[in-house]
């Protein structure tokens, strides 16, 4: 997909937002419950990676879907905060241009070993 054809988060319709939020908060769960956040934290949302970590932490009994629901009901502002400053661009129904959530973190976590 080109360039020109994907957008950034703010121009996105607020369905579409939604969808992203929604794409990336299951995500977020997967990487959390492995304890694979590290990528995350290199950007500038430690306040909103902190409070989204001590909700995980403090529902993880909840069962998955009601943690899904719960975590993107009440913690969507901090999600979106969280996806504003990876800048990353998205197609106009929110999903991400890159594919993948996984394979995102994936190339980025291959970068930081190269780099080291």
């Amino acid at each position: 997909m080109e360039r020109d054809q994907t957008v950034t988060l703010q121009q996105l319709s607020d369905s579409a937002k939604q969808n992203t939020v929604a794409i990336f908060a299951k995500f977020y769960i997967r990487e959390f419950q492995h304890a694979n956040l590290e990528i995350l934290s290199s950007y500038p949302v430690d306040a909103e990676i902190g409070e989204l970590n001590h909700f995980l932490a403090m529902n993880s009994s909840f069962h998955p879907n009601q943690l899904f629901e719960l975590l993107v009901q009440d913690y969507h502002a901090y999600l979106y905060r969280v996806l504003m400053s990876l800048e990353l661009r998205f197609r106009a129904n929110g999903t991400p241009s890159f594919g993948d959530w996984t394979n995102w973190y994936e190339q980025k976590y291959e970068a930081v070993m190269v780099e080291e």
